[in-house]
Order: C-alpha cells, then sequence, then structure tokens
C-alpha cells in the first residue's frame, strides 16, 4: 500500500468518525429539544388527596408554558390556543363543583387547580389580554416550542366595553369560592362593560362567544338583570338557563326538561348525538343531582345513572368515554402520561367509528366540558 493510499484511508476513517460523531451529536441534540420541549406532558406526580384527582390532571397538564405573555394558562381542547372567555367559563364551573362538594379532600384539589389558574386570569385582565393565538396557529400536531416556532402567535386585547361574560363569570366563580370581595369588585366590572367577548381570527366553526341563550341566563343567573328563566329555552346540561332555573326554583320547568330527556333516552332516540354531546351528559347529570337537592325530587335519579353509565361504557359503541386509550391531546401525542377519568367529546351524527379519517372530532377533550364532568361526579358520588 502507497503512503498516498494509507493517507486516504486515514482521512476517510476520520470523515466517518466525525460524520458519526456529528451524527449522534445531532440525535442527542435533537433528543434533549424534544425532551425539553414536551416536559409539560411528561408524566407528573400531582398531590391530589382525592378521589376527584385523576379528573383534575388534565387541567395541569393543559397550562401553558411557552411564549404567551402570561404563563400558565389553559390552552384551549388539543390546540395552543388561550381564550380568556372559554377559561373564564370552565373556571366557572370548577368552582360550582368546589361549592357543591361536601368533602375537604375534594374541596382541597380543587381549589389548588383553581388557584393555579386564576394566575392567568388575573394576568390577562391585568394587562387586557383575552385570547393568545389564533387561526393561524394551527398546522401539524408539534410540541409547543417547535409549534410557536413554526407558526404565528397572535395575541389580542379587550375591545372597547367587551368582556362583560368573563367579569360576570370570574363574579360567580368569586362568590362560589366564599370570597364576597372580588365578587363584588368583577360584578362592579361587569356592570360597566357592555358586550360579551368573541374571539378574534378563529374558528373552524367560526368565532367563539357564548350564544344569546346562555349570555342572557349567565347575566340573570349573576342578578345583574331581571331575567325570566321561562322565557329562555333551558335545554339539558348546565348551561345557564339551566342553572337559572334551579336557582329561581323552577321546579315545573325542569321536570318538563328532564322528563324529554328521560322519554328520548329510554327509547334510545338519543338528544346527544352531536359534537361534544358527551359534555351535555355530563352536564345533565349534574343537573339531575342538582334538581334533587334543590326540590328534594328523585323521579330522575335513574336518568342520572343511566347516562353515567353510559359515559363509563355501557353504550353501543362498547366505548369508556372516560379511559379513552388515545384521546386527541398534546399529553397523548407526544408523551407517556396517561389521562384517567377524563372525559373526551364523544358520539356526534355519524356514530363513533375509530377508523374514520376524523376520529379526533369524536375524541378531542374539551376543558370547559370536563369542568362540567368534574361538577357531575361530585354531585352524583356526594363527594
Amino acid at each position: 500500500m502507497t503512503c498516498l493510499n494509507m493517507l486516504k484511508n486515514l482521512v476517510l476513517a476520520k470523515s466517518i468518525k466525525l460524520t458519526l460523531f456529528t451524527l449522534l451529536g445531532v440525535l442527542l441534540l435533537s433528543g434533549v429539544l424534544f425532551f425539553y420541549s414536551t416536559s409539560p406532558y411528561t408524566t407528573r406526580k400531582f398531590e391530589f388527596q382525592s378521589n376527584i384527582g385523576n379528573s383534575l390532571k388534565v387541567f395541569l397538564y393543559n397550562e401553558s408554558a411557552f411564549n404567551d405573555p402570561i404563563p400558565g394558562c389553559w390552552y384551549d381542547s388539543g390546540d395552543y390556543i388561550v381564550f380568556l372567555h372559554r377559561n373564564a367559563e370552565t373556571f366557572y364551573y370548577l368552582s360550582l363543583a368546589y361549592e357543591q362538594a361536601s368533602s375537604p379532600q375534594v374541596k382541597a384539589d380543587i381549589k389548588y387547580v383553581l388557584d393555579r389558574q386564576s394566575t392567568c386570569i388575573d394576568g390577562m385582565l391585568k394587562r387586557n389580554y383575552k385570547q393568545f393565538g389564533d387561526q393561524g396557529s394551527h398546522g401539524i400536531n408539534l410540541p409547543p416550542t417547535f409549534s410557536s416556532a413554526f407558526y404565528p402567535r397572535n395575541n389580542y386585547h379587550m375591545r372597547p366595553g367587551e368582556g362583560k361574560d368573563v367579569y360576570l363569570l370570574y363574579s360567580l366563580s368569586f362568590t362560589n369560592l366564599g370570597d364576597t370581595k372580588n365578587a363584588a369588585n368583577w360584578l362592579k366590572k361587569a356592570e360597566e362593560a357592555d358586550t360579551k367577548t368573541i374571539s378574534e381570527n378563529c374558528c373552524e366553526g367560526g368565532p367563539l362567544f357564548l350564544t344569546p341563550m346562555d349570555y342572557t341566563g349567565l347575566t340573570g343567573l349573576s342578578g345583574i338583570e331581571d331575567v325570566n328563566a321561562r322565557d329562555l329555552n333551558t335545554i339539558w346540561g348546565v348551561h345557564f338557563p339551566a342553572l337559572l332555573s334551579i336557582k329561581n326554583g323552577e321546579k315545573g320547568m325542569l321536570s318538563d326538561m328532564l322528563s324529554s330527556v328521560e322519554e328520548r333516552w329510554t327509547q334510545h332516540d338519543s338528544p346527544f348525538l352531536y359534537l361534544g354531546g358527551n359534555y351535555d351528559i355530563a352536564g345533565t347529570i349534574a343537573l339531575e343531582r342538582m334538581y334533587a337537592k334543590k326540590f328534594n325530587d328523585h323521579s330522575f335519579d335513574d336518568l342520572a345513572s343511566s347516562l353515567i353509565h353510559y359515559l363509563k361504557g355501557e353504550n353501543q359503541y362498547h366505548t369508556d368515554f372516560t379511559n379513552y386509550p388515545s384521546p386527541y391531546h398534546p399529553c397523548a401525542f407526544f408523551a407517556s402520561c396517561s389521562l384517567p377519568d377524563t372525559l373526551i367529546n364523544g358520539a356526534d351524527s355519524d356514530g363513533f367509528d375509530p377508523k374514520r379519517n376524523d376520529i379526533w372530532r369524536n375524541t378531542e377533550i374539551q376543558l370547559f366540558g370536563q369542568a362540567e364532568y368534574v361538577l357531575a361526579l361530585v354531585l352524583y358520588n356526594n363527594w
């Protein structure tokens, strides 16, 4: 072998080693970056004290961690977008669960989640933010740091006069938490605002906002306006008109509604076959339990039991909607964390077929609906 060939072989060997070391370095760096970017979704030991703890984990996994002006806010569903009005609604339902709970441990667990989120809501309200991210933030599913690098993060402030619904929800939440001072302060702020909050540059089905019926029910529930529940279409679930009916003692109205739901349910003419119908099932369980407590009427106990057994797997799809193995959520995409006792959207008008291309519509997790489910669990189990 000539000296020249030996030199070529030596250079080639060094080049191969350098390439291998470079590839190893790139792989190691990629692994570190991936681990760091998905760290909010890695399995963590949460210090919950009660049976409700598993149902609360998703709220902590959904706290934003990257590139938003206020940290710790709840991302909406499986998307890296924060909507103040949706989070305020979720906060309200969890505060109602706190108010209805009898177990000190359950109360403490719910309060822990609420206290973490109130830091976000307070920060957004102080700086007049209503939304982080928009439709342009959508794309392929990436860890949040990578997502924010590839997709724009546009942030939005309240428009003049906007935010009345948020202030009312926050005021009612503090009432549920026994904080009369903050409740009064935010009610006063609501009286000074003019309109409800509407999302900006979003979403697939159009802007997000409270429906006129829910908004009117909310104003009546807060006492800021004199609203007759009988003038509203009190649909099932814990929508605000239904809660107003509970508050105003509209027993006959609620009994008629629950009878109608029960008749359709027992005849297998499900009134809940639409996107997110599982959350109205959970809300109906909660409403029935509140009705039974308010009026000492247990006529619809069997309905509540049938509904919760449906969610737990006694359905034509043989699916436990509260422990679905692969929910549509970043936690499931990027890490090994599990979401036990977390409710997914459920069947829609096309049923529930795991092989369908848009199965995410059935398996997505929505936090306001999970909060309704937490409320249902607290009431149904007498926690």
